[in-house]
């Protein structure tokens, strides 16, 4: 199945802008708000990217221990989320 449109376009511009100024292409998907979450939508996303060829320096799963995306993993943990 092709991917929406938007699901690649906004990565592929900013990949190509960031790896033009000597960036990397980090993804992260930050699933803060249970109520919404929708089983399978971050592996659509993954697929939908490597359908495109578009592959992370860094996603979730594959962050290296000390990286940019572990990093933000543990920002936003449950054990750090503050309850009301």
């Amino acid at each position: 199945m092709a991917p929406c449109t938007w699901a690649v376009c906004v990565p592929l511009c900013t990949t190509i802008s960031s790896r033009k100024h000597g960036g990397q292409f980090l993804l992260l998907i930050e699933d803060t708000d249970q109520a919404r979450y929708v089983p399978g939508a971050e592996a659509y996303i993954k697929e939908s990217l490597e359908w495109c060829g578009l592959v992370p320096d860094e996603s979730p799963g594959s962050a290296a221990p000390d990286g940019p995306t572990a990093r933000a993993t543990e920002s936003v943990s449950p054990s750090s989320t503050p309850t009301s």
